[in-house]
């Protein structure tokens, strides 16, 4: 109990590509931290319904490739999920002492929007822009500690996920999303390597194991 004190009113961000646990891990790790006394909740990007009824439209607007809309709108559409969730959801628990989970933050632009969709090299976009724009649309707010899930645990693509712009993206986006992460965890400080286990309980026990 002593050793999960450090999770107390805490920004815990749960990152990595698609198809890596970090989701499932992100609820075992709610659950458990629950269950030790520990107020938490867990929200997630694109669209998490507790900010309020638009949540659903920005997520479908945001990964369903049906919409046919430009990059650039479906850039500024996640832009858009990040602040109704910082400002309704995450400023709000942490002020009353919880401790929030995210699952996804803006590591997942930088990554799939920055260079998977490489809008920085499209729209000559100084990265140093991009960065600005990421930390501005979650309203400053600092992670904790960021836990990069960085090995995938399936490759498949779910049949329900056959609309999903970023699931079935080309091996060449993928491969780019996997080296955009992999640039981050070796730049952010607080960004840490989670392994996966044979289990997800054991990915969990995985990730309390790691100081921050």
């Amino acid at each position: 109990m002593k050793d999960l004190e450090r999770f107390r009113n805490k920004l815990i961000i749960a990152e990595g590509e698609d198809f890596c646990g970090k989701s499932t891990v992100s609820k075992l790790l709610v659950n458990h931290l629950n269950k030790n006394g520990i107020k938490t909740i867990l929200t997630f990007q694109p669209g998490d319904p507790n900010y309020g009824l638009i949540a659903g439209m920005l997520r479908s607007m945001g990964k369903d490739k049906r919409w046919n809309i430009h990059a650039l709108t479906n850039f500024f559409i996640f832009y858009a999920d990040k602040v109704e969730q910082a400002h309704k959801i995450i400023i709000p628990a942490l002020k009353a002492g919880k401790t929030v989970v995210s699952d996804r933050w803006w590591h997942s632009t930088y990554a799939y929007q920055f260079y998977g969709k490489q809008i920085i090299k499209e729209y000559s976009m100084p990265e140093e822009i991009g960065m600005w724009l990421n930390r501005f649309s979650v309203l400053n707010l600092e992670p904790d500690v960021v836990f990069y899930f960085h090995q995938q645990i399936k490759k498949h693509t779910r049949e329900e996920d056959k609309n999903d712009m970023f699931d079935t993206a080309a091996d060449e986006f993928k491969q780019r999303v996997r080296n955009a992460y992999k640039t981050l965890a070796a730049n952010e400080a607080n960004m840490k390597k989670v392994d996966t286990g044979t289990t997800a309980e054991e990915t969990l026990q995985n990730l309390l194991a790691i100081n921050f």
